[in-house]
């Protein structure tokens, strides 16, 4: 059983190739070697698994192409904090029959080789795939601090992360504004300027420079977006700044270049 026991678990399939009969099995079970986790696994000597093993026995409960996702990755990943209920997503057309207690099961249509990384020994989709997971939900701050950071541990791949948009996935604008908003050269000052961002993104405008420096006949000001090609400025008047008077009328003097 050695052979075959991981994280504390093994499986009733595993048990059954190691010349155990399911009555031998049953009988394990009675005398507490065996502890019933889920449908088909089982805890090796006690039932209380350090997370590892949690996450071993929720994902080979769903079969050979299960992996571990959405939240569930995005921690191990170290872009959120771990959550007791476990996500797994399992490729196909129809979900399985199976249910598991403290898993939440996610079926998708396409789960590609490139998008599953082995981590000690389990599978968990890739950063830019739990990104894609964590935008197609309903918690918009929770997917930015997420963004943040991997953007900080530098594992934001571009790449990876236009192959989620192509999908045509639910969460799609969401990450598609993340990237727009990465790609400026320039941080954005306000609330405001962030939603300028995302219109430009949910309408396929152009990437505009944030904070573009003006002349010294303007103080040496900015202008707070500009199209480089083909030329054009946008001020975006805030009530904070803009209700300031010799700000409005620096913004009018920005608008007559």
């Amino acid at each position: 059983m050695a052979a075959s026991l991981r994280h504390g678990v093994v499986t009733r399939r595993q048990l059954l190739l190691l010349g155990l009969s399911s009555s031998a099995i049953g009988r394990r079970v009675e005398r507490g070697v065996l502890h019933p986790l889920h449908r088909g696994v089982f805890a090796v000597g006690h039932p209380h698994l350090i997370r590892r093993g949690r996450l071993r026995a929720a994902v080979v409960a769903h079969g050979p192409t299960a992996v571990l996702s959405h939240h569930t990755a995005a921690a191990e990943h170290g872009l959120q904090a771990p959550r007791d209920r476990i996500d797994v997503t399992v490729p196909g057309r129809r979900a399985p029959t199976r249910r598991s207690e403290g898993v939440l099961l996610h079926l998708t249509r396409r789960l590609a080789v490139a998008e599953v990384v082995l981590l000690d020994g389990l599978p968990f989709v890739t950063v830019a795939r739990a990104l894609a997971g964590l935008a197609a939900g309903d918690a918009p701050r929770e997917l930015q601090r997420a963004w943040n950071r991997a953007d900080a541990r530098q594992a934001i791949d571009v790449s990876a992360i236009d192959a989620q948009l192509g999908q045509g996935r639910r969460g799609s604008r969401e990450l598609r504004v993340l990237t727009t908003r990465r790609s400026a050269p320039a941080a954005t000052e306000s609330e405001l300027e962030d939603d300028f961002f995302d219109l430009c993104a949910t309408f396929g405008l152009p990437t505009p420079v944030c904070q573009w420096p003006l002349g010294p006949e303007l103080r040496h000001g900015r202008a707070d977006f500009v199209f480089p090609d083909p030329g054009v400025a946008v001020e975006v008047d805030g009530r904070a700044w803009h209700a300031v008077q010799a700000a409005f009328e620096l913004d009018r003097a920005k608008e007559l270049l």
